[in-house]
C-alpha cells in the first residue's frame, strides 16, 4: 500500500513521514534492526520531506537506532554506518547552533553515544548527564526520557546495576508524564 501511494498517488511525504514515525516507535521500543529497515525507506523518499521538522527527527532517531547497532555490524558496514553518524551529528550541531532549545539535548545525546561507542566512557557519563539536564530545561520530557533510558543501557552494560537501575526509574517517571 505504501509504495502505490509513492508511486500511483505520488504522495511521498507521507510515506516518508510514515517511515519516521516508525522509526521513532522503533527506537522507543529498542527495536534497532527493524529501525534500520525504516531508515533505509526514509532514504529514498526523504528528499519530499526537506526543510520540515521531521528532517531533524530522522537525523536524530536515525543516529540513535544506528549507533545502537554500530558495534553488531561487519567492518565495512561499521565504516559507512561512522561517517553517516557523524554526518548526521555534524548536521545536528548546525541546527543545535541555530536553536539550541530544540536541538542542544539531542546534539548532546548523539554525543554521549559517541563518547560511549568510542570507549570514553566517563565523557559518555557525562554528556548522558547533560543530555538529561538540558532536555529536562527545555521541557523536552520525550527527550529526557530517552537520555535516561539510554544512560541506564550505557551503566547496564557497564555492570553497574545500581546506577542504571536510578536511570531506568527516571526514565520511567518522566515517560509516564510525557504520556
Amino acid at each position: 500500500r505504501l509504495t502505490r501511494m509513492r508511486d500511483e498517488d505520488n504522495f511521498v511525504s507521507g510515506v516518508a513521514m510514515h517511515h519516521i514515525d516508525q522509526l521513532k516507535l522503533c527506537v522507543f521500543f529498542g527495536e534497532y534492526a527493524q529501525a534500520r529497515t525504516h531508515i533505509q525507506e526514509t532514504d529514498k523518499v526523504l528528499q519530499a520531506l526537506m526543510g520540515t521538522p521531521f528532517t531533524a527527527e530522522f537525523c536524530f532517531f536515525g543516529f540513535l537506532a544506528l549507533a545502537a547497532v554500530l558495534p553488531d555490524m561487519s567492518s565495512a558496514d561499521k565504516k559507512a554506518t561512522w561517517k553517516r553518524l557523524t554526518k548526521q551529528h555534524k548536521q545536528m550541531k548546525k541546527w543545535a547552533a541555530y536553536a539550541p532549545v530544540n536541538f542542544l539535548h539531542c546534539q548532546l545525546l548523539m554525543e554521549a553515544e559517541f563518547a560511549r561507542l568510542s570507549g570514553k566512557s566517563q565523557q559518555a557519563a557525562d554528556l548522558y548527564e547533560q543530555a538529561i539536564r538540558t532536555a529536562h530545561a527545555h521541557e523536552y520530557v520525550d527527550g529526557e526520557a530517552l537520555s535516561h533510558e539510554l544512560a541506564a543501557t550505557f551503566y547496564l552494560n557497564r555492570n553497574m546495576e545500581t546506577i542504571a537501575s536510578a536511570y531506568l526509574k527516571e526514565a520511567r517517571a518522566c515517560y509516564a508524564q510525557w504520556g
